[in-house]
């Protein structure tokens, strides 16, 4: 039979871990950029950083792409968009 406690707890696991992730992604930004971005302006999917915000901060994140990149690499992060 179906155990929906045991359903939700992975699914809370997987939210956990990725706001987990985008925290550690802001953080590393604003290390390289001085640019502080908001959670809820950042998004995960396929190992793809999704960044909404003004093209200003994204030029300057993409300056540094491939330094963030590196820096990301133990959260197998393959690309910032």
């Amino acid at each position: 039979m179906f155990n929906i406690s045991t359903y939700l707890k992975k699914i809370t696991k997987t939210i956990d871990g990725n706001t987990l992730v985008m925290g550690d992604v802001t953080s590393v930004i604003q290390k390289h950029t001085s640019i502080t971005i908001p959670l809820n302006k950042i998004e995960i999917k396929n190992n793809i950083v999704y960044i909404n915000t003004s093209v200003f901060a994204k030029n300057r994140i993409f300056l540094v792409k491939n330094t963030l990149l590196e820096e990301l690499k133990g959260y197998s992060i393959v690309d910032i968009r």
